[in-house]
């Protein structure tokens, strides 16, 4: 995080610094746990050793095997990194160990909070585990890592995995991109700190052990972690780390104290239990832990029930006890291993900027215009005028110009959101056209009206019938006017083709505007769309309908998505899995491009076009929006909404293993796709002149 204030150079230095650090602090745990005083910790001990060893592995794959591999002949980890298009061996077991390493620790926290949440309210587990603990135990990681080693594989294979080399330098726009207020963002940093403070800061009762065992507050805490604060923690963690550390070791010290009369005490106590390994269990009846220590039995074993009246100086219940030790200890090492984390993951500039900045940034010429629609709505359209190979003042050379329009709920920012090499936007200008990318009425960058507002009801009374029927026209008429030219090439995805087929029922003149039509993922109909979303959304109709009709008509343009899906990578799965039940399952997605392809999205429209939507899937064919019996007479002149007819489609190419967004964020878009559009557009070019 500091390198994106003060650069990439001071970002290096300082990841390398908190590496050594923790590979030295880990060093001093394992140290600590193997010396006869971590003898006394019990089962915990074992799980802070493989925790503080997978940590020192990490750390060290993370600070030589990574850079290593890139800086030789070996080239990239596992992802594709700017125009590298496959990976090689061994950057593929490169990864494998790093990401295998990575997502341990969360193996190891798991464990940790299901071992002090099932088995310490749960004394007979405990006391199952410890009948033969070595076995017990070992069976229980064995099996845990076959199976957490087979998912790992998995992800692997479909390109899930941290690394830096994967993302884009970013020294050149630091301070134009990064010169923003960082309040907003930190502040559930700062909530998280007072959370800490509150937790740490109480004082601890009689009832400690019971209390800590079964609510569990660490696990709230936990939880508040990796959800709410996701991506947005910067410094607070430092705080957190500083005043844990202290109230650790303070900790630490009364421990020390606490065991020192407790070992006094059992020299004059007859009040234990002995059993035939030489084991004494000091025993307390408001807690469920026992305190082992190896030396000789005093007793002859006699029951904690029938135990004579002893006044000792033993504490009833320790103020401190090892697991509330303990527990705050794994905390801190989730935020220390959380914080490295978040300090390592650079964030793509492209995230930050709008379509015309990103042109720009990749060394493309841009251009921002406007086309007024018959109905007074301003549409924005940005062109990419011409290749990176031909960006010269003096290139006057004709090209001729293709359109392109988005999708539901996004934008143009999905022609320029991926790398330049797979980029719709930046692909078609490389091959010698003219560039123009559209924005639906009512989204992020077309949200003027001639005399409307946003903030007037009447601005959101538009579907994707009104887009059909003004906005293509005027997209196109812009264009040719511009340009000069006769006729374009329009292509469309999603949403895009469905308002481009209509476009061309409602509006005759404009086939022969368009020399071709290109449909990416096309949608005519949504009776067959599925989905745990789109189900519950079609169970529920009616009353999201009115919901949605009893309340503001716009959609929010702000990106949900983006503070899930845009800082820490291992978030990045979670935020795929709520993509795809509405786009599919994806195998090409490059998971490292996700905060850049959500961090636009969604981009805004109307509820009306939301319902427009819901109301077809339960149509037959393509229908405009159903105002009701009334609304329909006085809107088109007839009760019975019309089938649009479909225009003729030439030909249909199926492709597999392609969801919905594959075609404009999937790897393989380019050389299944993009390449075969261009060399039909080629084509169609020679047979013209």
């Amino acid at each position: 995080m500091l390198g994106r204030v003060v650069g990439a150079n001071f970002y290096h230095i300082y990841s390398y610094s908190t590496t050594v650090c923790s590979i030295i602090f880990n060093a001093v745990l394992i140290r600590f746990l193997l010396n006869t005083r971590g003898q006394n910790v019990g089962p915990y001990r074992w799980l802070l050793l493989s925790f503080s060893v997978v940590d020192v592995c990490i750390s060290l794959v993370h600070s030589i095997m990574i850079p290593a591999a890139h800086l030789t002949e070996f080239g990239m980890i596992c992802f594709e990194y700017r125009f590298v298009n496959q990976p090689t061996a061994i950057g593929f077991w490169g990864s494998l160990t790093f990401v295998f390493l990575f997502y341990q620790t969360f193996i190891l926290l798991a464990f940790h909070y299901v071992y002090r949440f099932v088995v310490l309210c749960n004394p007979s587990w405990l006391s199952v585990m410890q009948k033969h603990p070595w076995r017990n135990w070992i069976l229980l990681a064995v099996g845990t890592d076959l199976i957490y080693s087979g998912l790992i594989c998995i992800a692997v294979n479909a390109g899930f995995a941290p690394t830096e080399k994967s993302r884009q330098a970013y020294a050149p726009v630091m301070k134009e991109v990064y010169d923003i207020d960082q309040f907003a963002e930190n502040m559930p940093g700062y909530l998280a700190v007072a959370y800490f403070v509150r937790l740490f800061s109480r004082p601890t009762r009689n009832d400690a052990m019971n209390r800590f065992h079964c609510k569990v507050e660490e696990w709230q805490l936990a939880a508040f972690l990796s959800v709410g604060s996701a991506g947005s923690i910067i410094f607070a963690p430092v705080a957190v780390i500083f005043y844990c550390t202290r109230r650790i070791m303070k900790d630490m010290r009364a421990t020390a104290r606490i065991d020192h009369k407790t070992h006094a005490t059992t020299a004059i106590s007859s009040v234990v239990v002995a059993d035939g390994n030489s084991n004494l269990h000091i025993l307390h009846s408001s807690s469920v832990c026992a305190y082992n220590a190896t030396r000789a039995p005093i007793s002859a074993g006699r029951s904690w029930h029938d135990r004579p009246h002893v006044d000792a100086t033993l504490p009833h219940d320790p103020p401190h006890s090892h697991h509330v030790l303990l527990a705050r200890l794994m905390v801190l090492l989730y935020l220390v291993f959380f914080f490295v984390e978040y300090s390592n993951a650079i964030h793509d500039p492209e995230q930050f900027m709008c379509p015309l900045r990103v042109i720009n940034y990749y060394g493309y010429p841009a251009e921002r215009h406007e086309a007024v629609t018959e109905d007074g709505y301003i549409i924005t359209l940005f062109r990419i005028p011409r290749g990176k190979e031909f960006n010269t003042a003096s290139n006057t050379t004709k090209r001729s110009p293709v359109l392109f329009q988005h999708g539901l709920l996004s934008s143009s920012w999905d022609a320029v959101s991926n790398l330049p090499n797979r980029a719709l936007g930046f692909v078609l200008a490389d091959a010698g056209f003219d560039v123009w990318m559209t924005n639906s009425r009512g989204n992020i960058y077309s949200p003027n009206h001639v005399n409307l507002t946003s903030a007037d009801e009447a601005y959101w009374k538009f579907s994707w019938y009104e887009m059909a029927q003004y906005d293509i026209p005027a997209a196109v008429n812009k264009v040719l006017d511009e340009t000069g030219s006769d006729k374009l090439y329009l292509i469309g995805h999603s949403q895009g083709t469905l308002v481009s087929f209509a476009a061309a029922v409602l509006n005759r003149d404009l086939k022969e505007k368009v020399a071709h039509f290109y449909a990416l993922a096309p949608l005519i109909t949504a009776q067959n769309l599925r989905g745990f979303w789109l189900n519950t959304f079609v169970f529920f109709r009616d009353v999201i309908e009115a919901v949605f009709k009893s309340s503001n008509d716009a959609i929010s343009s702000m990106p949900i998505l983006h503070p899930i899906c845009g800082h820490v990578p291992i978030f990045f799965a979670s935020c795929d899995f709520f993509i795809s039940d509405f786009t599919g399952p994806s195998t090409q997605v490059n998971q490292t491009r996700v905060p850049v392809f959500t961090a636009k999205f969604p981009a805004g429209t109307s509820k009306r076009n939301l319902i427009h939507w819901g109301q077809m899937t339960t149509m037959y064919g393509t229908r405009p929006f159903d105002e009701g019996m009334e609304g329909n007479l006085d809107k088109y002149g007839t009760n019975l909404l019309s089938i649009l007819p479909r225009s003729s489609i030439i030909a249909a190419h199926n492709l597999t293993d392609f969801n919905h967004s594959d075609f404009v964020w999937g790897q393989r878009a380019r050389r299944e796709i993009y390449d075969r559009i261009i060399a039909h557009m080629r084509k169609l070019e020679s047979v013209k002149e």
